[in-house]
């Protein structure tokens, strides 16, 4: 891995967290995976029921939350809903970021799925990950199912991208919002962009077996 992954699941972790980010955020990450670490991307190789046979419980978040982080070089401004002549009427929202591997994360909606009585599952791992010589795995521990997902991480200086509503009626655009009201209208030197995708996992808690 290198470049646009590693700073991103960096930034990630540092600013939110115990929480690391899913690279790729489309990953179907679940809890019970297991697999090791390239810096701070967790490189997923299998689940712990499937591959072992050890059982665990999930408990299921019932309170939703946002997770939001925006790097310092990132500027975002609203465009559009004008009605002078030459104004743009349908409104919008421009990402303007100053320098390479800036980056705008936002996941809204999460509901958490936790693993119950983790001290006693790993307990169970120790002598399977002994055997198999898999020293410094880890587990997923919560897997962070966001209601609407967006990232965007830029490739080079003065990177760009705007947003705008499908239809001049809708008044203000709603990145957490469940439906996407919005479409791409430009960008320059985007290079990873994920926008108001529903029923991703972005973030993940890890436990390494020991």
């Amino acid at each position: 891995m290198g470049g646009i992954a590693d700073r991103y699941c960096e930034n990630i972790h540092k600013n939110i967290e115990p929480y690391y980010a899913t690279w790729i955020p489309s990953l179907p990450i679940r809890v019970g995976d297991y697999g090791k670490m390239d810096g701070k991307i967790f490189i997923r190789q299998g689940n712990i029921k499937t591959g072992f046979g050890v059982d665990f419980s999930v408990l299921n978040d019932q309170d939703s939350g946002d997770y939001e982080y925006k790097s310092s070089g990132v500027n975002v401004i609203k465009i559009g809903g004008g009605t002078g002549i030459g104004e743009v009427a349908k409104v919008g929202l421009k990402f303007s970021f100053s320098s390479q591997y800036e980056i705008f994360f936002l996941a809204a909606n999460c509901l958490a799925d936790m693993m119950e009585d983790s001290p006693a599952v790993i307990d169970k791992l120790r002598p399977i990950f002994k055997q198999k010589q898999m020293k410094g795995y880890r587990i997923v521990t919560q897997a962070i199912k966001a209601g609407a997902s967006t990232v965007m991480v830029s490739s080079a200086k003065q990177s760009e991208l705007v947003i705008e509503a499908k239809s001049e009626e809708i008044k203000e655009i709603d990145l957490k919002g469940p439906e996407a009201s919005f479409s791409l209208k430009s960008e320059k030197t985007i290079g990873f962009k994920v926008l108001a995708k529903v029923g991703l996992v972005p973030l993940l808690a890890l436990e390494e077996v020991k």
